[in-house]
C-alpha cells in the first residue's frame, strides 16, 4: 500500500477508468456498461445474478465472502448475460458495510502535506480504533466550511478489499478502481448537476444511508441503523435536520432527493416534503425504478454499477 492511499478513491480525482462496473452486494452481483445517446447517459449492457443468502455477509473487520468460487461463478454468469465476458478492465463497487465513510475536519491548517496526511491518518485511527497499517484508506479534500479544512475519508480493511479483488482475479479481471456501493450510487447526484443541494436516501432492510451534496460536493453523510426505527420517521427527521442545520441561512435550497431501494416509499417522502418545505421550494423526489432496461431489470437494480461506470463518461 502506498502512503495508505490506494484503489479506493474519491471519484472527484479518479483517473480515467472503464465505462463498465461490477457491483458485488450481499444479495446479488450487478454489472453495467454505459455510454451516451443524444447527450444523455444510457446503460448499454446490464445484468444481475442473485446470490444465495449468507454467501456474502458484509463486515468491516471480518472477511465477507464465504465461498470465493461461488461468487466468482455468479460474476461470470452476470457477465455472460450482459454480453461482456470478454472485457478485462472493470471498476468495482463493494458493499457499504464493508467500508467506513465519513467527513474529517481539521481545525488548523497543517504546515505541510505530510503533516496533513499524518493528522488525517491519526484521526482515522482514533475514530475507528484500528491500526491504519491494516487499512486501505483514501482522503479527498472537500470545500472548507467555517475556516475548517474538510476531507472525505473512505476506509476498508486490506484483507476485505483483497478478497473482493480475488473474486475478479480468478476470472482474469483487474479491478482498477474500487468504491463503496453508496458512493457509487451517490454518483447519480453528480450526473444530474445542480447549483443547489441534493440528497440521497439509500435503504437496506436494516439500514439507511443519507448523503447530502452541495454544488457537487459532499456536505454531510451518515449511516443509520433502523433497529426499532420507522424508515418514514427517520426520513422525516433527516429533512428536519436539513432545515435546522444545513439549509444556508435557514433558507432551504434542496433541489433533488434521490431514492434507491425498494423499501423507500415515494409518496411518503413527498408527503414529508409538503409538510416541511414551502410550496414554492418543494424538492423533486426521484427514483430510478421507472427506467427499464429489460423486462426484469430496472436502472435501480444496477444503480451502483451503472453510477460507477458512468463516472468514466
Amino acid at each position: 500500500m502506498k502512503s495508505q492511499i490506494s484503489r479506493i478513491v474519491s471519484f472527484f480525482t479518479a483517473p480515467v477508468f472503464p465505462r463498465r462496473a461490477i457491483s458485488i452486494e450481499a444479495q446479488q452481483v450487478a454489472v453495467a456498461a454505459v455510454g451516451r445517446k443524444r447527450g444523455a447517459i444510457a446503460v448499454t449492457h446490464a445484468a444481475i445474478q442473485p446470490l444465495p443468502t449468507g454467501l456474502i455477509e458484509p463486515r468491516f473487520t471480518e472477511l465477507n465472502i464465504k465461498d470465493k468460487d461461488r461468487v466468482s461463478h455468479a460474476v461470470a454468469q452476470a457477465l455472460e448475460k450482459a454480453g461482456l465476458k470478454r472485457e478485462r478492465r472493470w471498476s468495482l463497487a463493494i458493499p457499504r458495510k464493508a467500508t467506513r465513510t465519513f467527513i474529517v475536519h481539521l481545525d488548523d491548517a497543517p504546515a505541510s502535506n505530510r503533516d496533513r496526511m499524518e493528522m488525517l491518518e491519526w484521526k482515522v485511527e482514533r475514530l475507528l480504533e484500528v491500526a491504519l497499517s491494516d487499512l486501505t484508506a483514501a482522503f479527498q479534500r472537500l470545500q472548507s466550511t467555517n475556516g475548517q479544512e474538510r476531507y472525505l475519508a473512505v476506509v476498508a480493511s486490506n484483507e476485505v478489499v483483497a478478497s473482493y479483488e480475488a473474486v475478479l482475479a480468478s476470472l482474469n479481471i483487474t479491478a482498477g478502481f474500487v468504491l463503496p456501493a453508496h458512493l457509487a450510487e451517490a454518483a447519480w447526484l453528480q450526473l444530474w448537476p445542480t447549483e443547489r443541494d441534493a440528497l440521497l436516501f439509500a435503504a437496506e432492510p436494516d439500514h439507511l444511508t443519507v448523503i447530502f451534496m452541495r454544488q457537487g460536493d459532499f456536505l454531510s453523510l451518515r449511516s443509520v441503523e433502523l433497529v426499532g426505527e420507522s424508515l418514514a420517521d427517520e426520513i422525516h427527521r433527516t429533512l428536519v435536520y436539513y432545515l435546522d442545520k444545513l439549509a444556508p441561512h435557514g433558507l432551504p435550497q434542496l433541489d433533488t432527493i434521490l431514492l434507491i431501494g425498494s423499501l423507500l416509499n415515494v409518496n411518503q417522502v413527498v408527503a414529508s416534503c409538503r409538510d416541511l418545505f414551502p410550496m414554492e421550494q418543494q424538492p423533486t423526489v426521484r427514483t430510478l425504478r421507472d427506467e427499464r432496461l429489460s423486462h426484469e431489470i430496472s436502472w435501480e437494480t444496477v444503480a451502483g454499477a451503472a453510477g460507477l461506470a458512468a463516472m468514466g463518461l
